[in-house]
């Protein structure tokens, strides 16, 4: 079952750079990565409580909450910027190194250690990544960006 939330969640927010790109034309960085998580609290909110109820917290929760959303603010203007400045094609799979830093960060966090078979898979994801990227942007190879296409 939690393959199937991944995945829903990947798809779903798949539209967030197009979507933010679009704004990006007319709007400032800040406003385009405040205004979707503003308007997303108090619907979270709402479904959080009509799910589950409201539930006690202590002060480590708090201390992490405010941690996590002092992270969040800070990668999600960066992305952000990076998406005005490049094209959505360019900028967005920069994220998928996202499952490389967790996997190192997990390790020394959550004393989680990743199997063989996780970290060949975030690597493959990374290479491949890496690779796909690379050819796409290679000023030599036809069909690229910067290719022969283009250049002639």
């Amino acid at each position: 079952m939690w393959a199937l939330y991944a995945l829903t969640a990947a798809l779903l927010t798949s539209f967030l750079p197009i979507i933010n790109k679009r704004i990006l034309i007319t709007a400032d960085v800040a406003v385009v990565a405040w205004v979707p998580n503003a308007l997303s609290l108090p619907m979270l909110l709402a479904v959080t409580l009509a799910l589950i109820g409201w539930s006690s917290v202590d002060g480590l929760f708090l201390l992490g909450v405010l941690a996590s959303g002092i992270l969040n603010l800070v990668a999600t203007l960066v992305s952000t910027r990076a998406l005005q400045l490049a094209d959505a094609s360019v900028a967005t799979p920069f994220l998928a190194f996202n499952p490389a830093f967790t996997l190192l960060l997990s390790v020394f966090t959550l004393r989680e250690v990743p199997s063989v078979r996780g970290i060949v898979g975030v690597l493959l994801a990374v290479v491949t990544n890496f690779i796909t990227g690379s050819i796409t942007k290679c000023p030599r190879l036809p069909g690229s960006s910067r290719g022969w296409v283009n250049q002639v």
